[in-house]
């Protein structure tokens, strides 16, 4: 692995994710890029409430502002894991609607080279997997590298 993409969220399984790519991220001296995807929804509140910031304080904050905030609470999520592993990472926010999701994931990847990608995924029947969709799924199926999963 030289450059290893993990796919978090803010729960307890990605933190043991974390974990896993970043012993494998040290073995092979290697990057991490760190991407978390934003539900359009969530962004758009975020948005709202700093835009009431930014007419409080008489400033002008734009769509970028609010994405970089969200990579910096990304890092100080992650930055109890990473701080003492010696391996470079970045992390990424991007906002991306469910239907996407899988595309954004690949995007990113191709965009930073990943020849690696760690994600987490639920148990599920495969009728629940066709009923409801599983990004887990897609990414196993179309991803053109390595992939560790971490089932709950």
């Amino acid at each position: 692995m030289e450059r290893g993409l993990i796919l978090i969220d803010q729960e307890h399984q990605s933190r043991k994710l974390l974990q896993e790519a970043v012993s494998l991220a040290q073995a092979d001296d290697a990057e991490i890029i760190i991407l978390s995807l934003v539900d359009p929804s969530t962004h758009q509140d975020d948005a709202e409430t700093v835009k009431q910031i930014s007419d409080i304080e008489g400033a002008h904050y734009d769509d970028q502002t609010v994405v970089q905030a969200e990579e910096r609470a990304l890092a100080e999520h992650v930055e109890s894991v990473m701080s003492s592993t010696g391996v470079h990472y970045e992390c990424l926010v991007r906002v991306v609607a469910d239907s996407k999701r899988a595309p954004a994931v690949q995007t990113v990847s191709d965009e930073y080279n990943c020849d690696h990608l760690f994600a987490t995924g639920r148990r599920r029947s495969p009728t629940g997997k066709a009923v409801f969709g599983d990004l887990t799924q897609r990414l196993l199926l179309n991803y053109d590298g390595f992939v560790t999963v971490l089932l709950d």
